[in-house]
Order: structure tokens, then C-alpha cells, then sequence
């Protein structure tokens, strides 16, 4: 079976688990609830719709539900009041009330309409004949019903919905500063006592707010209950025949007494100013700790010593490390580089020289999403690499196209799912991926490791029957590639209870195969190395190099890595271009095999034309066809009817293949180093979305116009490049505008609205400056044809174009601002225009 194969199989989420034990019917329940029941409820409702192990009725019934039986000192009282008006517009309140026939219908069950009375919900319950019965009601009428159903009913009272005091056992941890509280979901049996574990785990404790400690748990109950009924329908758990049982949150037997609320505002505030502590003092600044030994670090007993401090540029941090020697013996090190002004990661690539020092090699990965965590390998003599998409909810395999710096990619390891750091092992003829999935997606991405097998690198990859193999908050998330050290096989991983990557554990895995995982913890490397670090999270490793990545600032005095930009490679040869030409003609034979000719002789080599013929009635149909059966591997030509320029670019940006894009009107030529300096650019900072140059003015026949008294297109004093473009006062001139197509994915193409009136590529740019950097270079890049064909000649279409240009922009925020200024340049350049036409 292929990826596609199973991709399409699988749907669009990969499963986090096996296939139902054996041939088993499906397990029925009934969930019997009042009209409205609290969110994580109703989440649990959605997660078992769709299941095919499962089958649900859901039965409406008028029952109160009792409140939670604790006892509560004043003082605790009054913190919790607190925090609920602290938490009382919050979106995630797991425990407000929903209306659960609305979210049954939305997934396709009819909610019955349940009697009154006992008697007739018992002949109701024994027509539907569930296998088990979970009631949200009062408890009586739980204990009435249990027979009806073989494994009996489970009974949701007030401990796990009273918005006053549930789940109030979760407040201990916080109370201890304990950093990992364990969410435990059971099952209690009165009268003999009994209690079955459901599932459970530990997450991270939130001791700046009970009610986000308490958010979290809630979020993982239907995850934790889904659970539980899979091991009941596969005969892992087995119950009592028609017994009551409650489900409650283990809370260890704790009761509160006077001093707790007190003791709980204590330990709130302090770590509530900690954070914000943090944050005002750079907490989400990282560096790369270089460590070069003869020794490597000891994964039963770390010790650091003395690293270099590998920086990035201001406005940026570079994190997760990836370290890797090629057949060569180059150490090329790749990682995460996060800017701050877009809140976006790509994956770069840096070379450790013999001199201590590092060159920036430039940008190796980049999507329309965040990415990070890059794990690069070699397998077949072929190099392949995968990154953390999560925020695209998949995990993708990619193939180097041009080592180190272009990579394709082939595939998705996994779909559907918010998962992170994913980690590939080949271990005796098979692969084995690592990745934190967040199972209910609610953020929680560091409790647990799930684990998939497969007999091939690209797939399919099956989810391991013991997921997650790792319930634990404090060494879960994987910390970067597995090793041996002295025959032990090693897996290094985070402890992200005090914080997000507080923390390295080395774990050694005593068992991995298809059917069993069993590791134990070995170490703990906190960030202690080094003062004033609040964290560590990645280590990677060879043969006398190992990097750490840190979370804070290196210490004053710490020696660093000096770091050089490298230039462009201009002549790389790639399967994948860097730089796609755009090329849209409609009737311009008399220029186009010129304009094609320009980017053909671009010093930089890694570049295809994509010309778009756009229902051309003369000879340009024919000129781009025979450029492209000359250079097959760099002109591509793609015919379509007359529709206009915006969708002429927007088509070419359709069969684009390269990290940037680039105007190239057919009328247009470029000067040989244009690409070359732009992408330097552009891979010097990803914050950057646009760069665009000087071009001179040329007629008909390619001679320079002499420039008018007009001030420069695009003046050195344009520090606002959004005010300015909208204002008309500078100028992106069209031939010299290269951007990125990540950014364009994120933000569309040309607006069809524009079209044959003009301005499309001003909307464009300002909706890149929206959201990225825009960069002037002020050298002569390009030749800007002027002849009767330009559509900027028609000034009544362009007068129009400028005025839906500005209405546009004054709905949106940045635009809003400067909406007076706008329309007042509108009448001001009209009326300079009117002044000079010979007849005013």
C-alpha cells in the first residue's frame, strides 16, 4: 500500500490506536443526560460519534444533578469566587452548559425524548438494550437503571460538573507546588468497595489559576472516558454485571481546611508575577549551546561544562537543534529560526567550521506554517528530513532536492492530528515514529508520547498497540533523535512540568518492537549548566560536537560562535527551482523572447519561467512554446483563455514550484543580478515578505527615457512601506518585486476584483506589508517598458482602480487610520494630472 493509498484509507486523521480487539460487536451505550450538560460532555459525545467500535443513544431526561459534597472552608470559598470571575469570559469553560440535543443532531444522532418516570426509562432503556449506560443526573435514578445494562451504569454527578467545587481534589498539587499534577480517571464501586483505573497521566500543574488547572483536566475527560469504554469493549476491563459505578478524578483522599484558600492566592500570585516576570525579562529568547568534547555527555549523569553560544540575529532565536557530518565530514546543523514579528519558524541551515565559527548557510525549509523541530538523516544514500506541522496537523516526510537547502516534500507521516516533534528510528528492519499528539485537540501537546510502526520509511504508519506509550508530562515530548551510548539505546525527551522544555531526560528503552515499549528514566540534564537559564529542550549529538539549545540569554562573558551570512548560491543545481519567473502575456510577441532571455541569463542558476499565455491572438503562444522545448528543465508554459492579468499571475502562481516568486511582465527585462541579490535578501531575515529594487524607464524600442522632475520611486526616508504604498508616494515597481510564496499561501494572489481596471499588484503588496517586512534595494534591477499597451496609461481606468483600491483598505485596521489621507492624494493627484493635460 502506498502513503496516497493509505492516506485515503485512513481518511483525514490517522488512527491513534489499533483496531478493535477481535470480532466484537460494537459496544452501545446510552447517554442518558438533561437537555443542557456541561462542554467536556458534549465533547465526549462528538469524540464517540463516527467511532465504528461504538454505538450511542443518547436519551433525554429531566433529572437534577446534586452538587459537589465538599466542605469547604470560608477563606477557600472566596478564592474560588474568585476565580471564577477571573475565568467568567473564557471560551474553554469545560464546565458550562451546552445543549446537548443541538450536539447530537450535529453528528448525526436523534436525541429520544425520555420519560418521567422510572418505570418507563427502564422500558426505554431495556427496548434500546445498551451494553452499558452512563447517566448525568441524579444518582437514585442512576442506581434504579443499572441492571438494565450487562456492565451497568456510571454515574456523572457534581464532582464532575458543579461549577463551584469540581474536581476540586486538582487543587492539591498547586497547594504543594508539586509541577506535575495526575489527572486519574476511575470508577468507584460502593458497598464491597471497589475502584478500576479508566486512564490517566500526568500533566503539567497550572499553579497560577485553579481554574486553568482545572480547564486542563476537564479538556482530557472525554479522552480519558473514550478510553476507558475501548478497554471495556475489548475485555481489558471487566466490570461487575449491572452494577452502579461514579465516575470521579482520583483527588489522593485530600481534604481542605481553613488556610488553603489563602495558601492557594499565595501560590497563585506568586507564579502569576514569575510569568509575567519572564516575559518582561526575554522569556522567549533560545539559543544554541555548542559543546565540542572528546567525551560526550554521560546519560546517566550529565554534566555540560563548557559550551560556545551560537546566537541568531536580533528580532529572531534559533532552537532544536539537528547536527548532522556529511560524507564530506561538513557538521551542518539545523534548527528552528522563530521571528518574533510573525510568530513563524522555518527551518535553517548553519555550518560548523574548523575555526570555531559558523556560516548561515540559509533558509533549508519554509512553509505557509510554523515549523520547527527539523530531524535530518540519511537512509539509502539519500537524505531526507522531517519537521513539527503541527500547526498544520500532520507530521511530513520530506527528500533533499538539493542538499543541504532544498527539500521536497513526498509525503505525510501522519494527518489530521495536532502532533509535535515528531521522531523517526529504524530499529531491526523496522521504523518507528515518536510524536506528542494533543488526542483531544486542546493544546495539551506534552502529556503524551504515542508511538507508530511501519515496514517502510514513507509508511504506512500504524499506531502502536500500548498508545500512548508514555502518560507523563515530565518525560514525554521527544527532545531530539535516539542513540546508543555504551549498546544502550537512548531517548532523550523534555520535562515540561515546571515549564515548556524546563528540562533534557535521558530515558534508555529497554523494550522496542511492534508489540511492547518499556523504558525508565536515567538522568535529568536541567538548565543549571549555565546561570540565569530558565530551560533546555533539544540535545543532538556526533562524534565530537553535541548542541543544546537554551531558553534565556547566554551568561555575560560566555564565549559565542561568530556567525557569517552566507551569500546566495547562485550556480546550485536542484530538482526544485529556488526562484519561480512569472511570466502572464497576452499579445506581446514584440517583447517577449527578451523578457524570457533576462531571467534565462540570471547569475542565479536555480530559477524556472513559468509564462502563462493568456488567450494570445498573435505569435507569443508560439515564442513561449518553443523557449520551453529548448529549456524543458527551466520553461514551463501554461494556455488558457483571455481572463485578464490578475488571474494570468494567478495561474502562474498555481504552477509555481520555487520557495520565491517574481514578476516579469512580458514587456519587462531584468538585469542579470536581480534574483541573486533578492533572494540574498530574502534569506537573510524569513521576516521579510517583499524586496523590490530600482528600474529605469525604457520606450518601445528599449531606449532609457529621461527621468522627469518626479521624486524616486521608492525614497530612503519610507519608513512605513504600507503607508506609503497605500498613499501612492512610493512606488513597488512590478519587475523588480520578488516575495515569498509561503506568504502568499497564507495571504491569496491577485484580487479578481482589480481586474482590468489596474492596481492588483499595489493590493498585493499592501497585504503583504500587512503581515511581513518589505525591503527597498536601492540599486537598478530592472527595465520598465513604457509603450501604449501599458495598462497604467488608461488614467480614467487607473483613477477607478485607485479609488476600490482605498475604499478597500479603509475597512481593514491599518488601513482605517489613514482613509482621509488616502482619498485626499486620490483628489490631489487628479487634480496635478488635470493641471498638466494641455487643455485643464
Amino acid at each position: 500500500m502506498t502513503l496516497a493509498q493509505h492516506a485515503h484509507a485512513i481518511g483525514v486523521r490517522s488512527r491513534l490506536y489499533g483496531t478493535p480487539i477481535g470480532e466484537r460487536a460494537p459496544l452501545r451505550v446510552a447517554l442518558v443526560v438533561p437537555a443542557r450538560v456541561p462542554a467536556w460532555l458534549a465533547l465526549f459525545l462528538a469524540g464517540m460519534a463516527g467511532r465504528e467500535w461504538i454505538g450511542l443513544d443518547v436519551v433525554l431526561v429531566d433529572s437534577k444533578v446534586p452538587a459537589a459534597a465538599w466542605r469547604l472552608p470560608p477563606d477557600l470559598r472566596a478564592y474560588l469566587a474568585i476565580e471564577r470571575l477571573r475565568r467568567r469570559h473564557s471560551r474553554a469553560d469545560m464546565l458550562a452548559r451546552v445543549d446537548v440535543r443541538a450536539c447530537a443532531q450535529q453528528h448525526g444522532l436523534a436525541p429520544v425524548a425520555g420519560p418521567q418516570d422510572r418505570a418507563r426509562l427502564r422500558a426505554d432503556l431495556e427496548r434500546l438494550a445498551p451494553d452499558l449506560i452512563l447517566l448525568h443526573g441524579d444518582r437514585d435514578l442512576a442506581a434504579a437503571v443499572a441492571d438494565c445494562a450487562p456492565s451497568g451504569c456510571w454515574w456523572i454527578g457534581g464532582e464532575l460538573s458543579d461549577p463551584r467545587s469540581a474536581a476540586l481534589g486538582l487543587l492539591a498539587p498547586m497547594l504543594d507546588e508539586d509541577p506535575a499534577t495526575a489527572i486519574d480517571l476511575q470508577l468507584v464501586f460502593r458497598a464491597p468497595d471497589q475502584v478500576i483505573a479508566l486512564g490517566g497521566g500526568n500533566s503539567a500543574t497550572q499553579a497560577g489559576s485553579f481554574g486553568l488547572q482545572r480547564e486542563q483536566a476537564l479538556h482530557k475527560l472525554p479522552i480519558l472516558l473514550l478510553r476507558g469504554l475501548r478497554e471495556v469493549h475489548g475485555g481489558i476491563i471487566a466490570l461487575p454485571r449491572g452494577r452502579l459505578a461514579d465516575l470521579h478524578l482520583d483527588d489522593r483522599g485530600r481534604r481542605f481546611a481553613f488556610g488553603a484558600g489563602l495558601r492557594a492566592f499565595d501560590v497563585s500570585l506568586r507564579n502569576t508575577l514569575r510569568w509575567w516576570r519572564r516575559i518582561w525579562k526575554g522569556g522567549d529568547a533560545w539559543f544554541l549551546a555548542v559543546r565540542r568534547a572528546a567525551l560526550p555527555l554521560d546519560p546517566a549523569l550529565p554534566e555540560v561544562g563548557a559550551v560556545a553560544a551560537l546566537v541568531a540575529p536580533a528580532g529572531r532565536y534559533w532552537a532544536d537543534p539537528c547536527i548532522i557530518r556529511t560524507e564530506g565530514g561538513r557538521r551542518l546543523l539545523f534548527a528552528e529560526e522563530y521571528g518574533y514579528r510573525d510568530s513563524r519558524g522555518v527551518i535553517v541551515c548553519l555550518e560548523l567550521c574548523a575555526d570555531g565559527s559558523a556560516r548561515r548557510l540559509g533558509i533549508a525549509l519554509e512553509e505557509s506554517w510554523h515549523l520547527s523541530y527539523p530531524q535530518v538523516f540519511e537512509h539509502a544514500g539519500t537524505w531526507y528530513l522531517t519537521a513539527e506541522s503541527g500547526a498544520a496537523q500532520r507530521a511530513c516526510l520530506y527528500r533533499a532536492a538539493g542538499f543541504p537547502l532544498c527539500w521536497e516534500r513526498i509525503g505525510d507521516l501522519l494527518s489530521g492530528r495536532l502532533c509535535v516533534d515528531p521522531t523517526l528510528h529504524h530499529h531491526e528492519g523496522r521504523w518507528y515514529l515518536f510524536a506528542n499528539v494533543s488526542e483531544g485537540g486542546g493544546g495539551d501537546t506534552c502529556d503524551e508520547l504515542f508511538l507508530f510502526v511501519a515496514e517502510a520509511l514513507a509508511g504506512p504508519y500504524l499506531p502502536h498497540p500500548l498508545n500512548p506509550v508514555v502518560r507523563d508530562v515530565r518525560r514525554s515530548r521527544p527532545a531530539g533523535r535516539l542513540f546508543t551510548d555504551h549498546g544502550r539505546l537512548i531517548r532523550p525527551a523534555q520535562d515540561c512540568a515546571p515549564d515548556y522544555g524546563a528540562a533534557i531526560v535521558f530515558n534508555e528503552v529497554l523494550e522496542l518492537s511492534p508489540t511492547r515499549y518499556r523504558e525508565r528514566e536515567l538522568a535529568r540534564l536541567p538548565p543549571s549548566w549555565m546561570p540565569g537559564l530558565w530551560g533546555c529542550h533539544t540535545y543532538s549529538a556526533i562524534v565530537g560536537t553535541e548542541v543544546i539549545d537554551a531558553r534565556g540569554h547566554p551568561a555575560a562573558g560566555a564565549p559565542t560562535v561568530p556567525v557569517m551570512h552566507a551569500p546566495a548560491v547562485r550556480d546550485i543545481t536542484t530538482r526544485l527551482p529556488i526562484v519561480t519567473a512569472l511570466v502572464p502575456v497576452y499579445n506581446g510577441e514584440r517583447f517577449l523572447a527578451e523578457a524570457i532571455d533576462s531571467a534565462l541569463a540570471q547569475t542565479l542558476r536555480s530559477v524556472e519561467i513559468v509564462v502563462v499565455d493568456d488567450g494570445s491572438t498573435d505569435a507569443s503562444a508560439a515564442i513561449a512554446d518553443r523557449y520551453a522545448a529548448l529549456h524543458p528543465d527551466r520553461v514551463r508554459v501554461v494556455h488558457q483563455p483571455n481572463q485578464g492579468l490578475p488571474l494570468a499571475r494567478n495561474a502562474a502562481i498555481a504552477a509555481a514550484r520555487g520557495r520565491y516568486l517574481a514578476l516579469l511582465d512580458a514587456d519587462d527585462v531584468w538585469m542579470p543580478g536581480h534574483l541573486a541579490a533578492c533572494v540574498d535578501v530574502l534569506e537573510r531575515d524569513p521576516m521579510i515578505g517583499l524586496v523590490h529594487a530600482d528600474a529605469e524607464d525604457i520606450d518601445a524600442d528599449g531606449n532609457p527615457l529621461p527621468a522627469d522632475d518626479a521624486p524616486a520611486r521608492w525614497g530612503s526616508d519610507s519608513r512605513d512601506a504600507y503607508a506609503a504604498i497605500l498613499l501612492r508616494r512610493q512606488h513597488v515597481v512590478c519587475p523588480t518585486a520578488v516575495f515569498r510564496r509561503s506568504v502568499i499561501e497564507n495571504i491569496g494572489g491577485f484580487d479578481p476584483g482589480f481586474n482590468r481596471l489596474g492596481c492588483e499588484d499595489r493590493d498585493l503588496w499592501l497585504r503583504i506589508a500587512e503581515v511581513a517586512g518589505v525591503v527597498y534595494v536601492a540599486q537598478l534591477h530592472a527595465r520598465y517598458r513604457i509603450h501604449d499597451a501599458n495598462m497604467s496609461a488608461n488614467s480614467g481606468r487607473m483613477w477607478r482602480a485607485r479609488k476600490l483600491l482605498v475604499d478597500k483598505y479603509a475597512q481593514r485596521p491599518r488601513g482605517r487610520p489613514l482613509r482621509r489621507r488616502a482619498r485626499a492624494a486620490i483628489d490631489a493627484d487628479l487634480g496635478h494630472e488635470l493641471a498638466r493635460a494641455p487643455e485643464p
